[in-house]
């Protein structure tokens, strides 16, 4: 089912542009908000305990919405509510009404441009997929939930103690997906360029996730600065990195029947 569900999340992105407004994401830092709130007015104020009771809630929903479906029309119900679960995780915005924005930015350099598309495409797609392929829906939920409330600590200068233990929570959880996604980028773009980036950092537990996905990502994709298209490079790119996921999926499905 885990092409299917892909395939149908492909065809949304594509088609179906205008239910992406649903997607608000703000709704996990309002949730997250409240939630805090109420264990610290119960005395709850162990960073860690916050995170895990935290997480444990809308996994613990998500799980009930999708286990024990039997029969043809659970089997439907299921595929309903994973598609519709990880269209909404998705984005928020698509890919390519960013890399619109991306290309109007006259602010920033190529680079730094190629670079924002590369986190977006990772932290709002690939990343997302990656876990949902690997471990199912609740592990897609979990790392959509993780991303959001650590950027939103982060921004939150009051939150600065929980924030560290997000940002721990963070890298733990983007290690995986960080080197996969990387490693797509090589094998659909210049392999050679980037291959030595990606080796040196591969398993090291401490190397920045994001500076690596950056570097990789520029590499293979043979991005150079003063080439007026590097933007639309990057995107082929990323594109290619989709595609090659979705076609290993259908691989690997194809050998389990």
């Amino acid at each position: 089912m885990t092409l299917l569900v892909l395939v149908a999340i492909l065809l949304l992105e594509t088609f179906a542009t205008h239910f992406m407004q649903y997607r608000q994401h703000d709704l996990v830092s309002q949730y997250y908000f409240k939630w805090s709130n109420f264990l610290t007015n119960n005395n709850i104020r162990q960073p860690w305990v916050i995170i895990g009771l935290t997480l444990i809630i809308p996994l613990a929903v998500t799980y009930l919405l999708l286990a024990n479906h039997q029969g043809f029309f659970g089997l439907v119900f299921e595929f309903t509510v994973t598609v519709l679960v990880l269209f909404w995780l998705l984005g928020p915005k698509s890919l390519n009404q960013f890399y619109k924005e991306l290309a109007t930015e006259s602010d920033d350099t190529p680079h730094s441009l190629c670079k924002k598309l590369i986190r977006y495409a990772h932290y709002g797609y690939l990343g997302v997929i990656i876990w949902y392929v690997l471990l199912g829906p609740l592990a897609a939920v979990m790392y959509r939930m993780v991303y959001q409330l650590a950027v939103k600590n982060d921004q939150d200068e009051s939150e600065e103690v929980i924030a560290t233990h997000w940002d721990t929570v963070w890298h733990l959880v983007d290690w995986i997906p960080t080197r996969i996604t990387a490693l797509l980028l090589l094998l659909t773009g210049n392999f050679a360029n980037g291959a030595a980036t990606l080796k040196d950092q591969a398993l090291s537990v401490d190397a920045d996730n994001r500076e690596l996905l950056e570097d990789v990502g520029l590499a293979a994709g043979d991005i150079d600065e003063a080439e007026a298209d590097a933007l639309t490079q990057t995107r082929h790119s990323i594109e290619r990195g989709l595609i090659l996921l979705t076609v290993l999926v259908a691989l690997i499905s194809f050998f389990q029947l």
